[in-house]
């Protein structure tokens, strides 16, 4: 009994080692992916872009990159949570 307890207990355990692998967000390693993930946001490609600026900063205490674009005559402002790699808040100036 202590066998097929301790079996499940090991089946249990990387079970749930697996999913919390799999849930884990991707943290944005570069301020190139930081970049990427604001131009795709938007919908552009970097080739779109009249300039790219991406800078470190920090927000509420967490660190994040700010990146700036233009395409046209239309300015775009993202942060992003470089933990998860969610968008924080997007600006655009047109």
């Amino acid at each position: 009994m202590k066998k097929v307890f301790a079996a499940a207990m090991i089946i249990f355990t990387l079970s749930t080692a697996s999913m919390t692998t799999l849930a884990a967000p991707s943290p944005c390693a570069s301020k190139d992916q930081a970049t990427c993930i604001a131009l795709k946001d938007a919908g552009y490609d970097e080739e779109d872009t009249l300039y790219t600026y991406a800078k470190k900063v920090f927000v509420n205490g967490k660190e994040a990159y700010t990146v700036e674009f233009r395409v046209g005559f239309v300015e775009y402002e993202y942060v992003i949570d470089s933990a998860n790699s969610a968008v924080i808040s997007t600006v655009v100036n047109d």
